[in-house]
């Protein structure tokens, strides 16, 4: 053992190098005391240091092997993570990116090093990054901003960003810059996801409103139509006393004509139930809006244009053709209304519509889910004052008002005949621009003699 440590003592670079130029040395001056012995010592000490040598070399390839392996393997996490990793220095420009953040963008091969993160953001939260970015470098622990993603095609992800101080390999530079480690999150589909929800629940809020509002209006017209047949009854009799005055029997007349006008109430309530089925035939609704057009011309200020686009085809439903006029009356009486005083288009057509292309927003009843394969559709549209997005789902209930639907009944009656004749409305709308009522009725098949 002291040998073997005499001979890694003697490994010393410095020292061998010495020894074998002072051995060199004394062999040129022709000195004759060097005795094989001490070429033997130092050759044999080179060849412990040259194995020295190569163990350490080794030693060196396997750390440096290793080292890449690692160095792989946090690239493959770093590039295959679920989220979207950002490196950006001080300025917010990316240092270094993973490939899901490039994926994301729609950028895989191309270099982002040294562009700004803001230029991937939708205009219109571009601003509101630039004001939290430095609250992140700040104190980015607890922080996140939701924030739209421009992707190339056209369309947008909305994504997450969470940001923290990166550790050392991660620094942005070699210059003392801190820098920003963004992981961003796509919650594009979380957030669809939670949308659904939300209009689940409308809906079924929308549904439970309606069935609470159905069972009270039947219960009021049914109690309604009792007193009303009992006053009215004693009116008659009233009426046919002969010893009545002429100031009396005009008292009786009010008092009917007001008995008449409640029991329409009355069935209007019932109407909007969709409890009124009778007298369905055949009905082209092409013939009887081009037959109805000089009154609803008539109706219409100068003040707003008219258009109507009919096809010279028949559009047959089977249904109450009075009751869909009331239904056209009514949505033209809105859309007139929608304008006040001002200048307007007011636009009327019949097509055809497939169930797929009927859209699944704003969808009235709230239960009404399409089963025929081709409806027809009335398209009524105004470009008055628009209605707003809150708004929309109430406009069909008894008596809502508004400055745009002011009309009691009047839609509520609209929803109560379209759904008797199994069909369902949509509505869509922008504040300031106007709205747009398309009314679906399922095409009628047979020929208008077929009832």
């Amino acid at each position: 053992m002291k040998g073997c440590a005499k001979a890694i003592q003697r490994s010393d670079p410095d020292e061998l190098r010495k020894r074998g130029e002072a051995l060199v040395a004394e062999a040129g001056s022709g000195s004759e005391d060097i005795s094989a012995d001490r070429y033997t010592a130092l050759v044999h000490e080179l060849r412990v240091y040259q194995a020295e040598l190569e163990m350490q070399n080794e030693e060196l390839r396997t750390a440096q092997a290793q080292l890449m392996v690692s160095r792989d393997r946090f690239a493959a996490l770093f590039h295959q993570a679920p989220v979207g990793y950002v490196v950006l220095d001080d300025n917010g420009m990316i240092v270094d990116a993973n490939d899901t953040f490039r994926s994301m963008i729609g950028c895989d091969g191309e270099p982002l090093r040294g562009r700004a993160l803001v230029g991937f953001l939708q205009p219109t939260d571009q601003p509101r990054f630039q004001a939290r970015f430095k609250a992140f470098f700040k104190k980015p622990a607890a922080k996140s901003l939701e924030a739209a993603l421009r992707v190339k095609g056209g369309h947008a992800r909305v994504v997450r960003m969470a940001a923290s101080k990166p550790t050392e390999g991660f620094r942005a530079a070699g210059d003392g810059a801190s820098g920003l480690l963004l992981t961003i999150s796509d919650v594009t589909e979380l957030k669809q996801m939670e949308a659904e929800k939300q209009a689940a629940e409308r809906q079924a809020e929308r549904l439970r409103k309606f069935e609470s509002l159905g069972r009270m209006a039947a219960a009021v017209a049914h109690n309604f139509n009792n007193l009303l047949a009992v006053i009215m009854g004693n009116v008659e009799l009233a009426m046919e006393d002969q010893g009545r005055t002429p100031e009396t029997a005009a008292y009786l007349r009010h008092a009917m004509r007001a008995s008449q006008r409640a029991a329409a109430l009355s069935g209007s309530m019932v109407t909007y139930l969709g409890l009124n089925r009778d007298r369905y035939q055949p009905v082209d609704l092409v013939a009887m809006v081009r037959a109805s057009l000089p009154d609803l011309r008539a109706e219409m200020p100068d003040t707003i244009a008219w258009r109507a686009v009919l096809p010279d085809a028949a559009t047959m439903i089977r249904g109450n053709g009075a009751q869909i006029r009331q239904v056209l009356n009514e949505l033209l009486a809105n859309a007139r209304e929608a304008m006040a005083q001002r200048r307007g288009t007011v636009r009327l057509g019949v097509h055809t519509a497939g169930r797929e292309q009927i859209p699944a927003s704003h969808r009235f009843p709230a239960d009404w889910t399409p089963e025929a394969n081709t409806y027809a559709r009335i398209a009524v549209e105004d470009t008055g004052d628009g209605i707003a997005d809150e708004d929309l789902d109430r406009i069909f209930d008894p008596f809502y008002s508004s400055k745009f639907t002011g009309r009691g009944m009047g839609l509520s009656v609209v929803l109560g005949i379209v759904k008797a004749h199994g069909g369902g409305l949509t509505v869509a709308s922008t504040p300031g621009k106007g709205t747009i009522v398309h009314v679906y009725l399922p095409l009628f098949q047979g020929s208008p003699g077929s009832g």
